[in-house]
């Protein structure tokens, strides 16, 4: 008898388990909501796995909550190479996503690079925190106003049942968790979730959005399980690219100058009759790569919001891009010299002869684009020499110039 009271006991307490709320507590108390920083271990309360369409796409994976402090984990898609739900953070193809009520948004993935110096391939770990990200349909639900339809769907093998709201303009459809007590109508307040399921805050109340639809886009729950606070991530491993990413430029910039250093340490002495093209390329890659590392010790010692577009601005008008265009013209240049001195030795016969004097036509006439389009440039500069808005307006169509010139004149 008393086997089959335990047995009785243990259903019930299945039960009341399976019964259980599922809310947002940082709903309920506001002032729990708190920024994350970038580094921070994060520990959930749900799991989530769901399945939907995306850009036509059929995809499927999970993301987590943490309903304490208002922050979601998602990893995206499924892919051939990593399930859309994994703490893998040593596998190359790792991707994931924080999103919080306080407006952070951090991406951090990896990066297999080649080892400086060496043939060995090292797995790096960076996270993005620009903070930019504010699209997204886990974002579409607040400001919106819904009303209540007469239409009902079930979710997670009918685990939950869904009741229809849909936006006033029609473009939005969500499914509410049914509970004993829904409005005829209500408006988004805040979103805690992701895919378009999660915790939604309105101002009739508190719901769980089971999946949603939009256009050809839609979304829906899978399971939405209760997890234990042992279930966390921990992304101490993964640097700021803003920062890393910088300083390893750096590096590169610092060496690439030292072999330039080394190449016009030769050429001073040659009797090449190119030697002196070859050292102004070898001096204009010099003058730009200091460039460079001035625009990369900016960044290094500057705290830059990439999301402001002054800043930006800044930070990137410490290097001139039309000037790596001079270098290419440059480069021509060094090609046409070394062209017509075959031709003066007659190195070329035959076929190679009539290429040989098809190409120098084709670089002299790409050399001459080029000077015209950096005359334009020069004259542009000093014409807007204090009014930098109208300077990049100017510039820009200049700029497009460019291409049109190299894909007129390949010169293969």
């Amino acid at each position: 008898m008393k086997s089959i009271y335990t047995l009785l006991f243990s259903l019930l307490i299945s039960c009341l388990q399976g019964q259980e709320e599922k809310k947002a507590k940082v709903f309920e108390n506001p002032s729990n909501a708190r920024p994350f920083r970038y580094n921070d271990k994060l520990c959930f309360d749900y799991k989530v796995n769901y399945k939907g369409v995306f850009g036509g796409r059929e995809v499927a994976g999970c993301f987590y909550i943490n309903g304490e402090t208002g922050a979601v984990l998602s990893f995206g898609f499924d892919s051939t190479k990593q399930a859309g739900c994994s703490y893998d953070m040593n596998h190359l193809d790792f991707y994931a996503y924080i999103q919080t009520l306080k407006g952070n948004t951090y991406t951090y993935y990896n990066s297999a690079q080649r080892e400086q110096g060496t043939h060995n391939t090292i797995l790096k770990h960076y996270v993005r925190t620009g903070n930019t990200d504010d699209s997204g349909p886990e974002n579409m639900f607040t400001m919106k106003k819904f009303t209540y339809k007469n239409e009902f769907r079930e979710f997670a093998g009918n685990e939950f049942k869904g009741r229809k709201y849909v936006s006033l303009d029609g473009e939005i459809s969500v499914f509410i968790l049914t509970d004993s007590n829904f409005p005829e109508a209500f408006e988004g307040l805040k979103f805690l979730g992701a895919y378009g399921i999660g915790f939604l805050e309105t101002s009739k109340g508190n719901f769980l959005v089971l999946g949603y639809e939009q256009g050809e886009s839609r979304s829906e729950t899978l399971s939405f399980k209760k997890v234990a606070g042992s279930d966390c991530f921990h992304p101490s491993a993964f640097r700021r690219e803003e920062d890393t990413r910088v300083v390893e430029a750096l590096a590169h910039a610092e060496e690439d100058g030292a072999k330039v250093e080394e190449k016009l340490a030769k050429l001073s002495d040659s009797k090449d009759p190119c030697a002196a093209l070859k050292m102004k390329v070898l001096a204009e890659q010099k003058k730009q790569n200091e460039g460079k590392k001035e625009q990369l010790n900016y960044l290094k010692d500057t705290r830059i919001d990439y999301s402001k577009h002054s800043d930006m601005e800044k930070a990137f008008s410490k290097y001139d891009h039309f000037e790596s265009f001079k270098l290419m013209r440059l480069q021509d240049e060094y090609k046409i010299c070394q062209i017509e001195e075959g031709l003066a030795r007659n190195k070329y016969k035959g076929e190679e002869l009539s290429r040989a004097s098809k190409r120098r036509s084709c670089l002299q006439n790409k050399v001459e684009e080029f000077k015209a389009i950096e005359l334009e440039v020069d004259a542009t500069k000093a014409r807007n020499r204090n009014n930098t808005t109208r300077l990049n307006e100017e510039l820009r169509p200049i700029f497009m110039k460019i291409p049109e010139a190299m894909k007129k004149n390949p010169c293969s």
